[in-house]
C-alpha cells in the first residue's frame, strides 16, 4: 500500500491568552506578546493599555499570531511595531500612537491589520499606518488625524505602506493635512478597493494632498477599484489636491494599472498617470466619475493605455482636457462637462 504525503502547513497546537488589568493571564500586552508561539493568540480584555507593543517573533503558515480585542470590549494601546515579522494578525484595537506612528510594519510579510480605529499626533513622523509589507492585509480600519497636531495644520500620511500582493480594503481615511495613502516604494499586483477617504485640509505652504500617490516608485499589474474621494481644501499654495498620482520619478516604469469604479467629489483635479519623463504604460481609466478626469501623461513620452465610459465633471477647472491625447490612448464614450 502506497501512502500518499501532502505537502500543507503544519499546523501547531495552539493556545490563547488573556490579557486584563487584573486577573488575566498576563497584565500587559507586551507580556503576552513574549510569551506567545505560532499559532497563538493574545485576546485582551477592557482597559487602557499604555504601552508600545513590539511583536518579537513571528507566526507560520497556517498558524499566525494574533491579538485581539475581546468581543465587546474596547482596548486603547499606544502603538504596535511589527517590524520584520510575518504571519501576524491585529484586530480590534483603538490605536492612540502618541509617542509616533500607530502600526509600522516595515520589512514584514503576511500580516494582517484590520477593524482597528488608530490616531497619532506626533507631528512629522506620525503615519497612523507605516512601512512596506508584502502579502498583508490593511482591511476595514479607521485613520484620522495621523500626526496633525492642531485643526488645519500639516499632518503625516494615513497609509504610508505598499507592497506585493498587498490589499488595502475597506478603510475610512479622514481629517488629515497630507495624503491618506501614500504608496511607499510602490508594488505589483496590488490591490486597492473601496475605502473612503475624506476631508482633507493643509495650511501647510508646502504641502500637496492626494487622494492616492505612487512618487518615485513604480506600480504595476494593480487594481484601484470602488474608492471614494471626497472634500479636500489646499488653503495654501496651488490649492491642487489631486483624487491621485502616479510618478515614477526615475523609478521603473509602471505598467497595467486598472483604475475602474472610482468616484472623486469637491477634489480639484482628477488622476495623473506620469509627470514629466515619467511613463506609464497600458493604464486602463473606466467607468469612473471624477472631477476633473485623468490626465495620462503630460509629455510628449509615447504611452498607451485605455480611457472609457467615464464622466468627469468641473473638467476645466485646473486647464486639463477631461480625457488628453497622449500616446495610442484608446477614448471612447467618456462624458465630460463643466
Amino acid at each position: 500500500m502506497r501512502l500518499l504525503l501532502l505537502l500543507l502547513p503544519a499546523i501547531i497546537s495552539a493556545t490563547t491568552y488573556t490579557v486584563k488589568t487584573s486577573d488575566g493571564d498576563y497584565s500587559s500586552i507586551q507580556a503576552c506578546a513574549n510569551a506567545v508561539s505560532a499559532g497563538d493568540t493574545c485576546e485582551v480584555y477592557s482597559g487602557t493599555y499604555a504601552e508600545s507593543v513590539s511583536i518579537p517573533i513571528s507566526g507560520s503558515n497556517g498558524n499566525p499570531i494574533t491579538f485581539r480585542v475581546h468581543s465587546g470590549d474596547s482596548v486603547s494601546v499606544r502603538q504596535f511595531d511589527v517590524t520584520g515579522r510575518a504571519y501576524i494578525t491585529i484586530s480590534g484595537f483603538t490605536v492612540n500612537g502618541t509617542s509616533g506612528r500607530g502600526i509600522i510594519l516595515t520589512g514584514s510579510s503576511f500580516v494582517v491589520i484590520e477593524n482597528n480605529a488608530i490616531t497619532t499626533t506626533q507631528a512629522g513622523s506620525g503615519e497612523c499606518i507605516y512601512g512596506n509589507s508584502d502579502d498583508s492585509v490593511i482591511r476595514n480600519n479607521v485613520l484620522s488625524v495621523c500626526g496633525k497636531a492642531s485643526p488645519g495644520s500639516y499632518s503625516s500620511a494615513g497609509i504610508y505602506s505598499a507592497g506585493d500582493r498587498m490589499i488595502i480594503e475597506d478603510n475610512e481615511v479622514y481629517d488629515l493635512g497630507n495624503d491618506p495613502l501614500y504608496l511607499q516604494g510602490g508594488g505589483t499586483n496590488m490591490v486597492i478597493r473601496n475605502n473612503h477617504f475624506h476631508d482633507f485640509t493643509s495650511n501647510y505652504d508646502a504641502n500637496h494632498i492626494d487622494g492616492f500617490q505612487v512618487s518615485g516608485a513604480t506600480l504595476n499589474y494593480s487594481l484601484i477599484e470602488g474608492n471614494r474621494f471626497e472634500n479636500c481644501s489646499d488653503n495654501i499654495g496651488a490649492n491642487d489636491c489631486h483624487a491621485g498620482i502616479v510618478r515614477t520619478a526615475g523609478a521603473a516604469d509602471a505598467e497595467n494599472i486598472i483604475f475602474r469604479y472610482n468616484k472623486s467629489y469637491n477634489f480639484n483635479a482628477g488622476v495623473m498617470y506620469g509627470f514629466s519623463g515619467d511613463y506609464n504604460s497600458y493604464v486602463r481609466h473606466y467607468n469612473n466619475t471624477m472631477q476633473a478626469g485623468a490626465q495620462i501623461n503630460d509629455d510628449s513620452t509615447p504611452d498607451t493605455g485605455t480611457v472609457k465610459n467615464n464622466i468627469s465633471y468641473a473638467a476645466g477647472i485646473c486647464g486639463d482636457a477631461a480625457v488628453p491625447a497622449y500616446g495610442a490612448i484608446e477614448q471612447n464614450a467618456n462624458l465630460a462637462y463643466d
